[in-house]
């Protein structure tokens, strides 16, 4: 399977959103000039091109957030000495039974 080319993405991420706003001067300007039709048309063309972009970036950082979590993880008090391993346990269950 492929690898997902985020920076690709970005890009196409990037140019939706100048499509976004190239359409909504154009449908503007169509309005303002009498074609209401092709203005309200230009206008629902630009809100998809900004969907289309707002899912694309979403996606994107979701993945690069994904690929920051799945590095290796220490685990807890790792680098505790068995003095304060037993520390940290005592703190634990001070809390729990605190919370009862």
């Amino acid at each position: 399977m492929q690898a997902i080319d985020l920076e690709r993405l970005e890009k196409i991420a990037e140019g939706l959103a100048l499509l976004f706003y190239v359409l909504m001067f154009v449908a503007l300007v169509m309005a303002l000039a009498g074609s209401v039709g092709s203005g309200f048309l230009l206008l629902v063309v630009g809100s998809c091109a900004h969907v289309g972009q707002a899912a694309l970036s979403e996606f994107v950082d979701g993945e690069r957030a994904r690929g920051d979590r799945s590095g290796p993880r220490a685990a807890p008090h790792a680098d505790l000495s068995p003095a304060g391993r037993s520390a940290a346990r005592d703190v634990r269950r001070a809390a729990s039974s605190a919370v009862r």
